[in-house]
């Protein structure tokens, strides 16, 4: 009889600390069943586990920015060096322009010239100028006659920036 009345107290001694620990029981099953019904693995779940980055896709991370900053670095460059380039395209266009108003001008005075100089078939007509088109001024149309012209022009490209070869 001692000895139910001893266990028995013991039993109800331990009872307050038996309730806690079946209440921790259930909450870590229904966590366990929140888990496995939304994913979760149970069981592996680490609350001192912190997450950090793996250091190489840091590293990848900082490489992939500085090759954005070159290649907008490279970009920018281009896009100078084009600008340079079309400064220079529209210096040579002007000069062939140039060009092309002597010719023209040099073409009309030899066209007036050889108007002058040829006898005229109707008795005392007077010369009469030719309009030269702009067609005739490139060299596609065709003259009365072909006269041989020296005359120097300034051809090719203009003085200035020469393209630097890119590796």
């Amino acid at each position: 009889m001692a000895g139910v009345i001893y266990y028995s107290k013991r039993l109800h001694r331990y009872r307050g600390k038996y309730k806690e620990e079946a209440k921790q029981v259930t909450k870590m099953q229904e966590e366990v069943d929140n888990m496995e019904q939304f994913g979760g693995q149970a069981g592996t779940k680490d609350e001192a586990l912190e997450m950090m980055q793996n250091p190489l896709a840091v590293q990848m991370q900082q490489m992939q920015a500085r090759l954005d900053r070159k290649n907008a670095e490279v970009q920018q460059e281009e896009r100078k060096r084009k600008e340079d380039e079309s400064e220079a395209r529209q210096e040579h266009i002007n000069a062939l322009q140039g060009d092309r108003d002597k010719l023209q001008q040099e073409l009309e005075k030899l066209r007036q010239d050889l108007i002058m100089s040829q006898p005229t078939s109707r008795g005392g007509a007077a010369p009469v100028a030719v309009p030269v088109s702009a067609a005739a001024s490139v060299g596609v149309g065709r003259g009365p006659a072909k006269v041989a012209v020296r005359a120097e022009f300034d051809i090719g490209r203009p003085a200035g920036r020469k393209k630097k070869d890119v590796e």
